[in-house]
């Protein structure tokens, strides 16, 4: 087990950040019996399975658009080179991770509006309809049926 000061000094580190992760482990110091250990894993494995299928989806779009366009691939590779400040010669891919920067990847546009047109060609979940059923005129909660259609292509 942790040291308590250990421990509240993580928890005063974690306050400062905004990322998801640091706001439900500030929330499980202050409700430990809800949000437990097993309870933040199963929220943390739900963020990963749920995005592990549309990135993928959309990065197979994304690369069948640029097989389909070589110019665009062209236009792509220069942006990149230029943001990150890549010579022609093969970069190690070390050194090539270490100049993806948020300043280099602000630098490309060109390669932000290509992924958002992806997404609008091919969205990743196309669509999504909620509806509600009920035989009543009017809506009393507990006679309500709710009906959840997710289509997909």
């Amino acid at each position: 087990m942790y040291h308590p000061v250990f421990i509240h000094v993580l928890l005063l580190e974690f306050q400062m950040r905004e990322d998801i992760l640091s706001r439900f482990l500030v929330e499980s110091k202050k409700d430990p019996v809800k949000m437990n250990n097993q309870y933040l894993r199963d929220i943390i494995l739900n963020f990963i399975i749920a995005g592990r299928d549309t990135t993928a989806v959309t990065l197979s779009w994304f690369f069948y658009m640029l097989c389909k366009h070589p110019s665009l691939q062209e236009k792509l590779a220069r942006e990149v080179n230029e943001a990150t400040a890549a010579v022609d010669d093969p970069t190690p891919i070390i050194d090539f991770a270490s100049s993806l920067t948020e300043e280099s990847l602000d630098r490309m546009q060109y390669l932000h509006a290509s992924l958002a047109e992806t997404l609008r060609l091919y969205p990743a979940i196309p669509e999504v309809n909620f509806s509600i059923k009920t035989d009543h005129d009017s809506i009393n909660a507990t006679n309500l049926t709710y009906t959840y259609l997710i289509l997909a292509y």
